[in-house]
């Protein structure tokens, strides 16, 4: 139990540094997208859900599945329900459901940063994580999706343990954590990106 409050804490942490690194390189800069005028909004409301989602995984892990999934989108900036959001969400739940014939669902919600689920499965959670990358990279818009998987100790099964690399930039091929530590886009490059790719879900 002491392990997987522990690891729930770092994650917590780094969570935050990132959306305060993420923000930050948005709010520096001028804007000239519609979408600009948005990100005038209180970063602490965007923190706290972060926080209520994580004290919901620390509850739910603490019950020890073999496996367990969080489903949710990465839509960058402010505004997350982009026209096409919640087509690509139901696509990423329906292709979790073809993946595995077992899944259960465990909570399912919506909140300021989205559509989101959280699934449990009775399986290995590392080839879990192998079929989740797989879906994570089926189609370009498949990296709006995020399937996050955790073993039964609370234990995140990342990339890094299937000898991958990290997910890359939504304009470029580097790795994201970089681009947006190095701030080599703007935001409107990366919005106008994020729409492209919304775009087969747009009705």
């Amino acid at each position: 139990m002491h392990k997987i409050q522990f690891q729930i804490k770092d994650e917590t942490k780094t969570a935050r540094i990132e959306a305060t690194e993420a923000y930050t390189q948005y709010t520096d800069e001028p804007k000239t997208s519609d979408e600009g005028s948005a990100l005038i909004w209180n970063l602490d409301k965007y923190l706290e859900t972060r926080d209520r989602r994580q004290d919901t995984l620390n509850n739910l892990m603490s019950n020890r599945y073999p496996a367990l999934i969080f489903l949710t989108l990465n839509i960058p900036g402010a505004m997350k329900a982009l026209p096409g959001a919640f087509g690509l969400y139901k696509w990423g739940f329906d292709e979790l459901h073809t993946a595995f014939s077992d899944i259960r669902i465990l909570i399912q919600g919506s909140d300021l940063l989205g559509p989101y689920t959280f699934f449990r499965l009775d399986a290995d959670p590392v080839e879990v994580k192998k079929l989740c990358v797989i879906t994570e990279t089926a189609e370009p818009f498949a990296r709006l999706v995020d399937l996050d998987v955790y073993d039964s100790d609370g234990r995140q099964v990342d990339r890094n343990i299937l000898g991958l690399p990290t997910r890359s930039c939504l304009v470029c091929q580097q790795p994201a954590v970089e681009c947006i530590r190095l701030k080599r886009h703007t935001y409107d490059e990366v919005i106008a990106r994020t729409h492209e790719l919304l775009t087969p879900f747009k009705y």
